[in-house]
């Protein structure tokens, strides 16, 4: 007998077979606590399709409605998943199935790190530089190498084709971050043809940063508060404190990214490069 799951995932791909392209599929609320994605997904819905379809899609229902980040472990590090694992693993793998029959996905979270307004890839094909391009409130994107492997773009890596895949972290579940993430994603649909309109122009660089790796911590371990993200850490600075008061030093240089994020049980953030 198929699961919940599984059926729930036969029934939403038997719909996709049927909308038209481009089909974009908006990922929201991978992660319970991070409910952003609901007050996007209702602005987004007031906008009329000039063309092919928009899909919403809720990863982690039961975590959203226990309020929880997961039930048993985190979706975004999951995939590609497990048919009968822990309750994100198989919706990872129900989502493994799911995701191709998409021409473009976008993700949406919330993060408490104090970072703001950050686009978060895996590729980066001139249909991502394209869509990144029209993101006027973007001020960094994340070349995410460290996870590779184990988020939603895993589902995005066809044996045929690359899916266009790109995240969103730009503030908490806010009035303000609401607005720029939808203003954002709109204009991608602008560019896309989906929403009607001309996209606007962007008037500033983004900073790109490539996290090549996680900074490993004990559950106990505290961050160094001083840290700011983005700015150069030197080999020997202190990034933590142990329960018992030790400090913890930085093993080469490199660029914190997401250090000081509440979610994070075992890592500090991600050591990075300039690109």
């Amino acid at each position: 007998m198929k699961s919940e799951i599984t059926q729930k995932y036969n029934n939403l791909i038997s719909t996709a077979l049927h909308l038209p392209h481009p089909r974009i599929l908006i990922n929201i609320c991978s992660h319970g606590n991070e409910i952003l994605g609901l007050d996007v997904s209702e602005e987004l819905k007031k906008v009329p399709i000039a063309k092919g379809s928009l899909t919403f899609h809720i990863g982690n229902p039961e975590a959203l409605r226990q309020k929880k980040r997961f039930i048993e472990s985190d979706l975004n590090r999951s995939f590609p998943g497990l048919e009968s694992g822990k309750h994100e693993e198989r919706i990872a793998f129900e989502m493994m199935r799911y995701i191709p029959y998409f021409d473009y996905v976008i993700d949406i979270h919330a993060t408490v790190s104090g970072m703001i307004d950050c686009l978060i890839v895996e590729d980066d094909s001139q249909e991502i530089q394209s869509m990144t391009s029209v993101c006027n409130h973007a001020q960094t994107v994340l070349h995410m190498n460290a996870t590779k492997g184990s988020s939603i773009f895993t589902a995005t890596r066809l044996s045929d084709r690359i899916i266009p895949s790109l995240a969103f972290e730009y503030g908490n579940n806010d009035i303000l971050t609401t607005k720029k993430t939808t203003e954002d994603i709109s204009a991608i649909m602008r560019y896309l043809g989906v929403f009607a309109g001309e996209n606007p122009v962007r008037n500033n660089t983004l900073k790109q940063f490539d996290c090549y790796e996680v900074c490993s911590k004990l559950e106990t371990d505290i961050t160094n508060p001083l840290i700011v993200n983005y700015e150069l850490i030197r080999s020997g600075d202190v990034i933590g404190i142990t329960v018992d008061g030790q400090e913890i030093y930085a093993d080469c240089d490199f660029y914190p990214v997401l250090f000081g994020e509440t979610n994070y049980r075992t890592i500090f953030g991600f050591k990075a490069r300039k690109l």
